[in-house]
């Protein structure tokens, strides 16, 4: 495996990428003769406030509703103490709103549905990054959602299903044409599908099995990718746990699955499978508990970036090991 760095120069820039091997490292580079300045020296100043209100009530024996709004309040100042010509103030108000109501059908299915928006104003710091310098607008979003939740078997198996759409607006990405910049693009639509089972198979044995399909659309956008990139369809949750009460301890499994990913540079991301172990156990007032992240030590990438900046690498085995107290 290789490792790629910038190499300083005298005059404070980077010259190519050079090259160094983790398993066998050679520093050819005279690190005494690097002269590289402070690429930024900035400080943020940031106050946020914020009131909530919202409320709920039954509007028949069977239909609950609830509503709410939110007022936000954003006041940033960026001094940039090697060029004061870029030190900024920026204030924002933003408003939210939901709305929602459950219908309680029968004790075992409870179907649902709700409203709501949000609007995000932007930090002075991505301000700055506006090319001819006017202000970007806060960012927008709304989801709608449509669900049920049900309790069969005397409550021993709950699926929870839900059908969501999310539009998001004017959120900020690197400006194709000049990566020191920001632009605002135009729509994003999220929709998709979850689903969420919970079972207790035996007395002692319970089990949860998740999924998630995501479809991500970009609208009145030429350059989609950098914000498609880095988005499966699919994704997949397995969590069980099996007690044993004779010696009070239990041991639990877990696995987690995304599937294929594209990065900006339209290179493809591999799918991916992690699987997770843990014990505990209880011996008088102390608990102990042992975690293995990572089972099988698999190497995998969690995202991508570009084919210069490679991808975000997951996380190689871990074992954690954990003793608590009760007194």
């Amino acid at each position: 495996m290789r490792l790629f760095y910038y190499s300083g120069t005298t005059d404070g820039t980077s010259s190519t990428p050079s090259a160094l091997s983790l398993t066998d490292p050679s520093y050819d580079d005279d690190v005494s003769a690097y002269d590289m300045s402070l690429n930024r020296d900035r400080s943020t100043d940031l106050n946020q406030a914020g009131i909530y209100i919202q409320d709920q009530w039954r509007a028949t024996n069977k239909i609950n509703l609830v509503t709410g709004a939110r007022l936000d309040y954003i006041q940033e100042d960026v001094v940039d103490n090697d060029d004061g010509s870029d030190n900024a103030s920026y204030d924002d108000i933003g408003y939210s709103a939901r709305i929602g109501a459950t219908y309680n059908m029968s004790s075992q299915f409870k179907p649902y549905t709700s409203f709501s928006t949000g609007l995000t104003p932007q930090s002075a710091s991505d301000q700055l990054s506006s090319e001819d310098g006017s202000l970007f607008d806060p960012e927008e979003n709304q989801q709608f959602e449509i669900g049920a939740r049900t309790y069969l078997a005397n409550n021993k198996l709950n699926l929870n299903m839900a059908l969501f759409h999310i539009v998001k607006n004017n959120v900020l990405t690197e400006d194709p044409d000049d990566d020191d910049y920001n632009v605002a693009i135009g729509e994003i639509r999220s929709q998709g599908f979850e689903l969420d089972i919970l079972a207790d198979i035996t007395p002692r044995w319970v089990a949860n099995i998740s999924y998630t399909y995501t479809d991500l659309e970009v609208k009145d956008d030429d350059d989609a990718l950098r914000v498609l990139s880095n988005s499966p369809y699919n994704q997949l949750g397995l969590w069980t746990r099996y007690e044993f009460p004779s010696i009070d301890s239990s041991i639990a499994f877990g696995m987690d699955y995304v599937s294929e990913q594209t990065d900006r540079d339209e290179n493809t991301i591999k799918p991916y499978t992690i699987y997770d172990l843990s014990w505990q156990t209880r011996w008088q007032d102390w608990k102990f508990q042992a975690n293995i992240k990572n089972l099988f030590d698999k190497e995998y990438a969690i995202a991508g970036f570009t084919t210069e900046s490679g991808a975000i690498v997951g996380e190689r085995r871990r074992i954690y090991l954990k003793a608590s107290y009760d007194f």
